[in-house]
C-alpha cells in the first residue's frame, strides 16, 4: 500500500536535487570506527552512519542535535 505509480513518481521527483551517498567497504568501515569511538558515549546506530557518511565524504554535518554527534 501507498507505492501507486504516481507517488513513487512524485518521489522521484523530489529526490532530484537530493544527493545520496550510497554504502561501501569505505563507509562501513568509518561506521564501525565512529562506534567504537563513541564506546564510552553510546551513539545510535543511525546517528552513527549519519556521521560516518559525513566524515566519509568530508561534508559538513548539520543537526538540531549536536550533543549526539559529540566528540566525532
Amino acid at each position: 500500500p501507498g507505492s501507486s505509480p504516481s507517488r513513487v513518481a512524485a518521489l522521484g521527483t523530489f529526490l532530484i536535487p537530493v544527493l545520496v551517498y550510497h554504502s561501501d567497504d569505505a563507509l562501513c568501515r568509518r561506521w564501525a570506527e565512529v562506534r567504537i569511538a563513541r564506546r564510552s558515549q553510546p551513539i545510535a546506530t543511525d546517528d552513527a552512519w549519519i556521521a560516518a557518511t559525513a566524515l566519509a565524504n568530508g561534508v559538513e554535518l548539520g543537526t538540531h542535535n549536536p550533543a549526539d554527534f559529540a566528540n566525532i
